[in-house]
This record gives C-alpha cells, sequence and structure tokens, in this order.
C-alpha cells in the first residue's frame, strides 16, 4: 500500500490531477485457449 500513497505523492507534486491505479489484473482471457484482443502481427519491431 505505501507504494500507491507514493504513486500519489508523485502525481500530486507534478500536478497531475488524475491518477488511476487498477485494483485487479486486466488480463481477462485463458492464452491456453484463446487469442489476444489484438494482432502482434501489426506491432512495429
Amino acid at each position: 500500500m505505501d507504494q500507491f500513497v507514493r504513486y500519489a505523492q508523485a502525481a500530486e507534486r507534478g500536478k497531475i490531477q488524475l491518477l488511476f491505479i487498477a485494483d485487479t489484473p486486466v488480463l481477462d482471457v485463458d492464452l491456453d485457449h484463446h487469442s489476444l484482443h489484438h494482432n502482434t502481427a501489426d506491432l512495429p519491431e
């Protein structure tokens, strides 16, 4: 939790108005059975 306080304090010093910290992982597919939501072939090398 101290880490999130430091993030918020650093954002405040930089005059950032909003700091979003997700409380759950964002990976919502089982990679063993489904592909990613985006096509990695389109990513620059």
